[in-house]
Parts: C-alpha cells; sequence; structure tokens
C-alpha cells in the first residue's frame, strides 16, 4: 500500500487503466482504494506495473526538458545571429555614411584662393600667414600627422 503513495495521480489512474478498474473523477484516496481492493492482480505486480508508469514518465519529462533547453539554445544562437547581423549592418551604414560624407565634402581648389607665390619678392611668412588664414576662413579641418 506504500508503494501507491509513490506514485502521482496520473500515475495512479493509468495503472488503474491498466488493472482495468477505470475510473473518471475519482480523488487519489479512492482511487488507491479501488487498486487495493482489485482482485485482478497480485501486489508484486501492481507495484511492477506503478513502478514502469512511474520510469516513463520521469524519462518523458526528462526528454521534454531536454527538447525545451534545446529549443532555448537555438532561439538564443538565433537571437544571437540576429544581433551579430545587425551590428555589421550598422558598421557598414556608418562606414557608407562616413565615406559618403568625404565625398559630399567639396574640393577646394587652393590655387584659385591663395595668390601665387614669388619666392624672388615675396616674404615666405606673410605668404603662409595669409594661407594659414584662408584655411580658417573656409574651415578646413586641421590634422596633424
Amino acid at each position: 500500500m506504500a508503494y501507491l503513495s509513490k506514485g502521482k495521480k496520473q500515475d495512479l489512474i493509468e495503472l488503474a487503466e491498466t488493472l482495468g478498474v477505470v475510473m473518471e473523477n475519482f480523488k487519489v484516496p479512492e482511487i488507491s482504494n479501488t487498486i487495493i481492493t482489485s482482485p485482478t492482480y497480485d501486489i508484486k505486480f501492481r507495484k511492477e506495473c506503478l513502478n514502469g508508469i512511474m520510469n516513463d514518465r520521469k524519462e518523458m519529462e526528462t526528454a521534454q526538458r531536454a527538447e525545451r533547453e534545446k529549443e532555448n539554445e537555438l532561439f538564443f544562437e538565433l537571437e544571437k545571429l540576429k544581433l551579430q547581423s545587425s551590428i555589421t549592418t550598422s558598421r557598414l551604414e556608418s562606414e557608407n555614411l562616413s565615406s559618403s560624407v568625404d565625398a559630399e565634402m567639396p574640393r577646394l581648389e587652393l590655387k584659385k584662393l591663395i595668390p601665387n607665390f614669388d619666392p624672388k619678392t615675396a616674404d615666405m611668412s606673410l605668404f603662409l600667414d595669409l594661407f594659414e588664414r584662408q584655411l580658417t576662413l573656409l574651415k578646413v579641418p586641421f590634422q596633424n600627422g
């Protein structure tokens, strides 16, 4: 009788169906009493049937748990790939944007902006000052290098 307390209600219902004493809407104590009073099979057979039913249920639960974990892993991998793809796409877009900004910058024709330098008659420092002022007026970015 103690062996019946190990199983869940669904295990006891399945055992009752196996023994041929099918009852619907019974509670656990009523199912246990019906199984115990069933004259069809001996106690050893009932124990073995209940153990087999419980083992089958546990194996099924383990398989379902493993399947859920595998689905979660696959979902995680899919999300990871989506994120990597979006990162790659955003990098490419930013590179395209930066290259298009460079392409859209107007080209400066320095020969038209600055007067010709004659080394024989002109002063180099004056020419460089003029050159620097023209660049600041045009807001040309200064780069070291």
